[in-house]
């Protein structure tokens, strides 16, 4: 038999075989999952993220009437010597300074003056660090959470300070 024969012969063989690896998918799902599984994470963890940004706004709001409200009355709450005080310790542990937030600042004023009938407005503001990795990083990713709340004074505020604290 001629040795070109077995040349040619083990040549389309070893092309076959190239042509088999070539072909075959087996890890293709695995770089697939690698390439598309940090979008996904980051993506996840901002939906959280955003979930808890909305609760803290959802408590500044209620924390801001209940603090308006004591405010239109002329009450602080026992066990408290102020209002602002009392506000801040009913804020969410992450809100009070630990964390990814800043501490909350609560301010109590009364734009048209402190006469009966006049509003009063309570406002709570802090920051929150969305997506921390990406926050350090790139220094976006955070919101401002505010909580606004007014009410018409039913009684002189004698014992409520104003101001921000």
């Amino acid at each position: 038999m001629p040795l070109h024969r077995f040349t040619h012969a083990a040549r389309n063989a070893r092309r076959r075989r190239c042509a088999h690896r070539l072909a075959d998918e087996r890890g293709q799902a695995a770089v697939e999952l690698v390439l598309v599984l940090p979008v996904l994470l980051v993506i996840l963890i901002g939906i959280f993220d955003f979930g808890r940004a909305l609760n803290y706004w959802n408590d500044a709001n209620q924390i801001a009437g209940e603090g308006a409200r004591f405010a239109a009355v002329n009450k602080v709450p026992t066990g408290y010597v102020s209002l602002k005080t009392y506000l801040k310790d009913q804020a969410m542990p992450e809100l009070k300074g630990g964390g990814r937030a800043d501490p909350v600042l609560v301010c109590i004023t009364t734009p048209g003056g402190a006469t009966v009938g006049a509003p009063v407005r309570v406002t709570l503001t802090s920051k929150l660090s969305l997506v921390p990795f990406l926050s350090d990083v790139l220094d976006v990713g955070q919101v401002s959470i505010k909580g606004d709340a007014y009410m018409r004074l039913e009684a002189v505020p004698s014992t409520i300070d104003t101001g921000c604290a």
